[in-house]
């Protein structure tokens, strides 16, 4: 299931969220310039072991949106934490 959250105003991030009743949860964030699709067959393995996975898209990148600014690792961890 993907969905948007708002970190800031006029700023969404898309995350991806696979198996959110799973028992442990693992979150995927990708590297420069890929998009949590990287983690395809992660997604399609762990949730079967129980696992919930969630791939986030930073700023910039896959579904998320692409500000002017903000493409730094302190707001990269204020999104994560968002």
């Amino acid at each position: 299931m993907g969905y948007c959250i708002r970190v800031e105003a006029n700023v969404n991030i898309y995350v991806e969220d696979i198996n959110p009743g799973g028992c442990k949860t693992i979150l995927f964030i990708h590297g420069w310039p890929a998009s949590h699709k990287m983690f395809e067959y992660q997604f399609d393995r762990l949730p079967r072991m129980r696992y919930r996975c969630i791939g986030i898209d930073l700023r910039g990148f896959g579904n998320s949106d692409k500000p002017w600014s903000g493409y730094d690792y302190d707001q990269s961890a204020d999104d994560i934490r968002g």
